[in-house]
């Protein structure tokens, strides 16, 4: 091998693992790095020969050519006398042809062998140029440290399996060297050629482009901050375990423990949170973005978290509900200025009329105003003396400041992620003659909007139940 056979730390967690009862899996494809791998181990782990195990998966992609990948790892495993665990997807799922699936197609086969045959240890064929590819695929999503420092060379999980990639350190081309100087040959996968994925699209056109541009061996630079970031990563989840341990029992989180952390502890901790508590909700970027952030302004409410099920924060506290029933029915009421009205919700309701300073109406006109809250509506002398409030109804729209038309207050629930359940709760806002002034969450209407003459303003209040 031009370079060290094993990964650092992979070969320290071989030292130490050497004795180790249970079987060792190799995911092996066919392909030069999973065959480089699978002899890789074979060679340099002969104690460990009679408790290896080599597992394909057929994806079926490619027709007789994923077949004969298929025959040339099991001609493989006979040579090698190493038993093999072989899968494919089944006629149902050959209509899926994504990398994202494809990928979870194949985990799951390898995740179930692994527990048919008893084995904890699953090898892999990665190496640095899967990491860089990796690495620049996830920063276009947006990732955290978490993710940026995958694929690790080990990586252990809760249920006791780890992965291990023992050639992260190899480039391909060291790889595709040695395998020459060995006579050893191997699979190429045709669909590596295709533009139809982005890793493909990253390895034949920006990655080169980038080693031209920076003039040096860019693999060993993103090896060295995968590296880093994975020590950013480990210290950030030694922190989160001094705030919320994940074997703790407790249903909520209690929110002052946040108060003072810096903001990526509390994002951690809130991740943390809600792997334990919603394990199996799709959890949006957007709605986590939105509870962070209401979370530090100390605002209390609920965001929407799957079927009857809702994050609420309340007296410092962070926590799942769960709301079986519907919400409370109620009618149109009658709100007068200067009133407060109580909501059979529970929610609050008041309307003062007051005259406006320079100030007050500088500071309304330049927005800074929380529309979830508050609302501040034109009126003359002797105007808005009784509002109407009632819930919503359908085909409620208006024209809120600031939009060049009307909006549907139904859309508005549905983008806004508004529970169902909840959407009644919300109370609407309209004069005397029934046309809509305000919908909480939302700016007050445009006909009714301030302007730099405004001399007195009718401001409404909203506390939700």
């Amino acid at each position: 091998m031009p370079v060290e056979p094993f990964h650092p730390r992979v070969a320290a967690w071989l030292r130490t693992r050497s004795a180790a009862a249970s079987p060792w899996c190799v995911a092996c494809s066919g392909g030069c790095d999973s065959v480089a791998a699978t002899l890789l181990l074979f060679a340099r782990c002969p104690q460990r020969r009679k408790d290896l195990r080599i597992l394909h998966f057929n994806h079926g992609v490619r027709g007789s050519e994923s077949d004969d990948d298929e025959a040339f790892v099991a001609s493989l495993s006979s040579q090698l006398g190493v038993p093999l665990e072989t899968g494919r997807r089944n006629g149902a799922q050959y209509g899926v042809v994504s990398e994202r699936e494809l990928r979870e197609f194949r985990f799951a086969f390898l995740l179930s062998a692994m527990e048919r045959v008893g084995g904890l240890a699953l090898f892999l064929g990665h190496h640095r140029d899967d990491l860089l590819e990796t690495m620049l695929m996830r920063v276009a999503r947006g990732s955290g440290s978490a993710g940026l420092c995958a694929p690790r060379p080990v990586h252990r999980f809760k249920d006791g399996t780890v992965r291990l990639r023992p050639l992260l350190h190899a480039s391909r081309k060291d790889l595709e060297r040695a395998m020459r100087a060995a006579g050893v040959p191997w699979r190429e996968d045709s669909s590596n050629r295709s533009r139809q994925y982005i890793r493909n699209r990253l390895r034949a056109d920006v990655i080169p482009r980038w080693i031209d541009a920076a003039g040096e061996d860019v693999g060993a630079g993103a090896l060295l901050t995968r590296d880093l970031l994975e020590e950013v990563d480990v210290a950030l989840e030694n922190w989160v375990d001094q705030v919320y341990p994940e074997s703790t029992e407790n249903r909520f989180l209690d929110l002052s423990l946040l108060r003072d952390l810096p903001v990526a502890v509390v994002r951690r901790t809130l991740h943390r949170f809600l792997n334990v508590q919603l394990p199996q909700t799709d959890f949006s970027r957007g709605s986590f973005s939105n509870l962070l952030k209401r979370m530090r302004a100390g605002e209390e409410g609920r965001i929407s978290a799957g079927t009857e099920k809702f994050l609420e924060i309340r007296e410092g506290r962070l926590a799942v509900v769960t709301q079986t029933t519907p919400n409370p029915h109620w009618q149109e009421t009658m709100l007068p200025v200067g009133a407060t009205l109580f909501l059979p919700t529970g929610g609050q309701l008041r309307a003062e009329r007051f005259e406006l300073t320079k100030v007050r109406r500088r500071s309304i006109l330049n927005g800074e105003v929380n529309p979830n809250v508050e609302a501040y509506i034109r009126c003359d002398a002797d105007s808005f003396t009784i509002l109407r409030v009632r819930p919503r109804e359908p085909g409620d729209r208006y024209r809120p400041v600031g939009l060049s038309g009307r909006i549907k207050l139904q859309d508005y629930f549905v983008n806004s992620g508004i529970p169902r359940l909840e959407r009644n709760n919300i109370p609407i806002v309209c004069t005397g003659e029934g046309s809509v002034l305000w919908c909480p969450g939302l700016p007050p209407a445009e006909s009714a909007k301030l302007n730099r003459d405004t001399l007195y303003s009718l401001r409404l209040t909203y506390r939700a139940g």
